[in-house]
């Protein structure tokens, strides 16, 4: 029996007395699920260092590059103790996800692991279970996971997402190359909601302008037809905010620049005006930059570079560079700034830093700086990790802005609704289907969505509103 328990301070308690097992494993001990406390933090440390940095020592310990995961101003991390020692972990920290006008409530898993002599007893899945239960009772619509193993496709968790990974070499000018990168686009693109809906013939589809109306404090503009949106700031948006957004030709008269210690607020000012991408503040910036989280990985230290024009910043990007004598390729990072001023910071890390290769990994929606670096290598893959839907019908909520900004009314005649082992209704108007939790998670989040809906008519509405464009997880916020 698995009871719950909520203490006067807060923390979360589950407890199981194992006799049987769910995987069938047997034991005879007491099992308790529950947050990781201040004094344990260390513990826990110990534990993901074992697991994760006991062979590479190169790399920083888990506490340096994830930092937030053992917050104690956060204590939202999870562990199972066995006879009172911690045996399992899963760290967990809260995020927000904007994407246009609209903020989305989400949670990162990651440095999920089991003590080597308390493996196979099936502890890291009840911890994912308790993990499910907080994550819900905390109002998140997704949890993103830094894996893709079976224990959390089991939970429902799956790939989702288009990125391609972007080859850069020194020495070669990528734009306007012989292989153009591929493009997926919307059938009928120009169809409006009603008219698909309807069987009626197409209406010319209209850009929303994001600095108008309710978006104005949010960034640049979304394509009505795809939601295709640019990674830089508008013009009227990097007015008001002291970033100048760049001309058609960037590289004319154009800066580039590591970090001061000066520009601090003028990084957050540029990393706030991107469409699409996770909150971040000074603070944040400032952290997740000395973590390193996604570089350690892969043996990298972080260098920013800034592009500007008459000392005003146009943009910048965070690039990872290989240890010495580490077997990785140099990446970026994340980067903020209109297509052609990010390709320009990424051509001159290559000089600058003395690099073969970058790799870039850039999403479906940054249509712009793929037109830019058109001429790259490029291979197609999913988002970082995997993402489940805790709550369909919170999500819609929480994405209703930015649906209405992109598809107007008919975004209200959206309806989400759980409708048992992880399906979803989805209904518009009159019209509804019935999905797995897979297909709804492609019909969200991927361009060429597998779904399975027989109604063509729904299809190519629903085609109108998503799918919805997602910042690449394994940038700065990888937990």
């Amino acid at each position: 029996m698995i009871v719950s328990l909520r203490t006067a301070v807060g923390y979360c308690i589950l407890k199981r007395t194992i006799g049987q097992l769910e995987d069938g494993k047997a034991g005879d001990s007491g099992m308790e699920i529950r947050h990781i406390r201040p004094e344990e933090v260390e513990q826990a440390v110990k534990l993901t260092d074992l697991v994760f940095r006991s062979r590479d020592p190169d790399k920083k310990s888990y506490a340096e590059s994830h930092p937030l995961v053992f917050a104690p101003g956060l204590g939202q991390s999870f562990g199972v103790y066995e006879g009172g020692r911690l045996v399992s972990f899963i760290g967990l920290v809260p995020s927000i996800v904007k994407i246009g006008p609209a903020a989305v409530a989400c949670y990162s898993i990651g440095g999920v692991c089991t003590h080597p002599d308390y493996r196979g007893k099936g502890y890291a899945e009840h911890a994912l279970r308790a993990v499910t239960e907080h994550v819900e009772q905390a109002g998140a619509s997704l949890l993103l996971v830094s894996g893709e193993r079976g224990l959390y496709s089991r939970a429902h968790c799956y790939p989702f997402g288009s990125v391609s990974r972007l080859t850069l070499k020194a020495g070669t000018v990528e734009q306007g190359g012989d292989h153009a990168l591929p493009r997926s686009e919307v059938s009928a693109g120009t169809t409006s909601v009603d008219a698909a809906l309807a069987g009626t013939a197409p209406a010319t589809a209209t850009s929303i302008d994001a600095s108008a109306g309710t978006a104005s404090a949010t960034a640049a503009s979304i394509d009505a037809a795809s939601g295709a949106v640019s990674a830089g700031t508008t013009p009227a948006i990097a007015a008001s905010a002291g970033v100048t957004a760049a001309g058609a030709e960037p590289r004319d008269g154009l800066t580039i620049r590591e970090m001061r210690d000066t520009d601090w607020l003028r990084v957050r000012t540029a990393a706030a005006g991107r469409l699409c991408a996770f909150e971040q503040s000074v603070w944040d910036l400032a952290l997740l930059l000395r973590a390193e989280a996604a570089g350690t990985v892969r043996k990298q230290s972080y260098k920013l570079l800034i592009a500007e024009r008459n000392d005003e910043m146009l943009g910048y990007a965070v690039i990872g560079i290989p240890y010495a004598g580490a077997d990785s390729e140099a990446a970026a990072i994340e980067w903020a700034g209109d297509g052609g001023t990010v390709a320009a910071l990424l051509r001159e890390a290559l000089s600058r830093y003395g690099l073969a290769t970058l790799s870039v990994p850039v999403p479906w929606h940054e249509k712009e700086l793929l037109q830019e670096l058109s001429g790259s290598l490029a291979a197609a893959e999913t988002n970082g990790g995997t993402v489940k839907v805790i709550s369909p019908e919170r999500l819609l909520r929480q994405l209703l802005p930015y649906l209405q900004h992109k598809a107007g009314d008919a975004a209200g005649r959206l309806r989400f609704e759980t409708a048992g082992n992880g399906r979803v209704l989805v209904a518009l108007a009159e019209r509804s289907a019935v999905l797995e939790p897979s297909a709804f998670v492609s019909l969200l989040f991927d361009p060429e969505p597998a779904v399975g809906i027989e109604d063509d008519k729904l299809n190519l509405a629903l085609r109108k509103l998503f799918p919805v464009p997602f910042p690449y997880t394994y940038g700065l916020n990888y937990i």
